[in-house]
């Protein structure tokens, strides 16, 4: 087994709590009733650019659980936090500073990817899980369409945060943080 640093696991630690105040302030973000933008993906987007893929996953599962200890706003569905560990896995695969330069060049191309991904997890996956459990409507095309908006409005904030961060800070972040 590989040894994690001190180091690593106290960046990890910091990325982790950064990412569950992000959920909570993100309750405070919406537009009407059908509109909630968060914005706790920027913190396990950095974690994977980082550290790779388990450990975005792993902040951004661990993070869905503890914020639904700490802020219940609703029950801890098992297969929610799948998902966002699934997200958190997907940023470290197309966003991980390898030492060796190796991966996918075009930003445009692994963000418009990683949006479109979790576009179609967010409207189709998470719409089914939240229709299963009741928070939203039985019946399927229903639900997808109430939720369209709010999906639509997390893929656009979830490309333009992205982009930004990989073209300009991302870079510095990850040079602060190895020295």
């Amino acid at each position: 087994m590989k040894k994690t640093g001190t180091k690593k696991l106290c960046v990890i630690a910091m990325l982790l709590a950064v990412t569950v105040v992000l959920s909570y302030l993100s309750g405070y973000l919406r537009i009407g009733t059908g509109i909630k933008l968060s914005v706790s993906f920027v913190s396990v987007y950095l974690t994977a650019a980082l550290y790779g893929p388990m450990a975005g996953a792993f902040v951004g599962a661990m993070a869905d659980i503890i914020s639904c200890l700490v802020n219940p706003v609703g029950a801890l569905i098992w297969q929610l936090s799948l998902i966002e560990l699934c997200y958190g896995f997907m940023y470290g695969l197309f966003f991980y500073r390898r030492k060796n330069g190796s991966g996918i060049k075009n930003v445009y191309g692994k963000v418009a990817l990683c949006a479109v991904l979790r576009f179609a997890a967010d409207m189709f996956l998470k719409t089914k899980i939240l229709a299963d459990v009741g928070y939203v409507p039985n019946d399927f095309l229903y639900a997808v369409w109430i939720r369209l908006p709010g999906c639509l409005a997390m893929l656009i904030l979830t490309a333009v945060a992205i982009t930004v961060l990989e073209k300009k800070y991302t870079d510095k972040f990850c040079g602060m943080i190895n020295k």
